[in-house]
């Protein structure tokens, strides 16, 4: 394994609900934590910080450490598209 990839480095999916619950669309992976918070557009989007080479448990679980950028007011709503709807 190269020297750049740490064991446990911590890297930062970005996903979007599309249907609640259970659908959702991939939007990225990041591993910088306010990268990957730009690249959310609408408060329907999510960053979820994901543990390199740490399995996780089997079954449904919450997700310690998931962020909600735009509904949280860490950045400003963008013009996004859901099931044809304009967020702002």
């Amino acid at each position: 394994m190269s020297d750049f990839i740490q064991q446990s480095m911590t890297l930062y999916m970005v996903g979007r609900i599309i249907t609640y619950p259970g659908h959702w669309n991939f939007r990225g992976v990041f591993s910088d934590k306010v990268k990957a918070i730009g690249h959310c557009r609408s408060d329907m989007d999510f960053v979820l910080p994901i543990r390199l080479n740490e399995p996780l448990p089997v079954g449904e679980q919450d997700w310690a450490g998931v962020l909600w950028p735009v509904a949280d007011g860490l950045v400003p709503p963008k013009e996004a598209h859901i099931n044809g709807m304009v967020l702002s």
